[in-house]
């Protein structure tokens, strides 16, 4: 491999700093999904074998946000499903953290204080411009190695992410390795490569769309969500005046989206009937006129069957996000039908994002039967789209500074 991972590395009875990602969803303050902090555990407990010292560092919510707090619940949470207890430390580099550090006894895990209360820490800065911030001399020190397991905030040059690349032999750890592989088999995959793409964020969508259209790497986009509204907008359908507003902010994806159709007819596939409320109940549509003026909520099940075939035929595919709203239990049918479909596909299947999750265990999916699930969201889709991650890339270049 082109970077270290935990098998790699001297680990046994190091000072290791362990770079997580277990930023999660709040309600009223407390968290409310554990899913990245569960997908932690793995490296964590890996460390403990080897009788590591480690010092998580880990970051929750921006400046400024609702979501902007201590990371003491993250300690808590962590502890719980790790099965031994990891301390939280209300400091981050100041004396206290430090004295903690020093003092660590072997085989024991602490988690600082959230990284983003340093404001050097989101600095759009290079690795050797991160290098020389007090956060890395302050705590480089302390420890032999750096290990990032945050592939879903390795999209960002922030400091703790590529600094201490810099000055620590590092490495992936186990939830970053399996990211990378199982994202990287997206690209160059099997064919036929289907992209099924939903959710409520068309300007993910044509930029995914129009990379992976224009390198050659997808044989069919099948449009779900906001994208199946737009591309209705694109056949001359009158939508209705919530839709009409909601549009004027997504002019820039219609217009993409619009011209990917014209370049690219045989591989983009929209719905031939959509579903709307009317009277209060799921009504099917197959002509403009049939709508009433009443918003889409969901892709019509001639279509989701249609879909479904499509993908039965794929050999590599990436599903993101669903189909309809399906916070109305009456509009969750195309979801379904594809997201069933999905799980009974022959072939190497991509999902992640919370929405799609969430899908998932309403229709009780079996996720052992996806390929790869991916915790990350802004990280999986510049990888698509053909960007570098800055995390990644530091990975590869830390392997050449340190060679074995």
């Amino acid at each position: 491999m082109d970077y270290y991972t935990l098998e790699d590395l001297p680990l046994q009875e190091k000072t290791v700093i362990l770079r997580l990602d277990i930023n999660s969803p709040l309600e009223n303050g407390m968290i409310q999904s554990t899913e990245r902090i569960e997908s932690s555990v793995e490296t964590i407990k890996y460390l403990k074998s080897k009788n590591c010292k480690t010092i998580i560092i880990a970051h929750q919510g921006r400046p400024g946000d609702e979501d902007f707090i201590p990371m003491e619940q993250h300690a808590h949470k962590l502890s719980e499903s790790c099965g031994f207890n990891i301390e939280f430390i209300d400091d981050n580099i100041g004396k206290y953290a430090r004295e903690r550090i020093k003092i660590m006894k072997k085989g024991e895990t602490i988690l600082l204080q959230n990284i983003r209360f340093l404001a050097e820490e989101t600095l759009d800065l290079t690795p050797e411009e991160h290098s020389k911030s007090i956060m890395i001399k302050t705590l480089s020190p302390l420890a032999q190695l750096f290990i990032n397991d945050a592939y879903s905030a390795s999209h960002r040059n922030h400091c703790s992410i590529t600094g201490f690349t810099q000055t620590l032999q590092s490495g992936a750890g186990i939830q970053m390795q399996k990211e990378i592989e199982g994202n990287s088999k997206i690209h160059g995959g099997a064919s036929p490569v289907v992209y099924v793409l939903g959710g409520a964020k068309p300007e993910d969508d044509v930029k995914l769309m129009k990379y992976a259209l224009e390198k050659e790497l997808v044989n069919a986009v099948l449009l779900g969500g906001v994208m199946a509204v737009l591309y209705a907008k694109t056949k001359g359908w009158t939508l209705s005046e919530k839709e009409d507003e909601e549009i004027k902010k997504w002019e820039k994806p219609l217009q993409i989206l619009k011209q990917l159709q014209q370049e690219y007819p045989e591989i983009i596939a929209g719905p031939i009937d959509y579903a709307v409320k009317i009277n209060g109940k799921r009504a099917e549509v197959k002509k403009n006129s049939e709508t009433q003026g009443n918003p889409i909520e969901d892709i019509g099940t001639e279509t989701a069957k249609k879909y479904a075939e499509i993908i039965q035929l794929g050999k590599t595919i990436y599903l993101k996000g669903p189909m309809g709203r399906i916070e109305e239990e009456q509009f969750r049918t195309g979801t379904e039908i594809v997201l069933k479909s999905f799980e009974q596909a022959k072939a190497f299947t991509l999902t992640g994002g919370g929405h799609i999750i969430e899908a998932m265990d309403m229709f009780k999916i079996d996720k052992s039967k996806i390929s790869h699930i991916s915790l990350a969201g802004g990280a999986l889709l510049d990888f698509m789209s053909g960007e570098k991650l800055p995390g990644v890339e530091a990975l590869k270049e830390n392997k050449k500074r340190f060679p074995k």
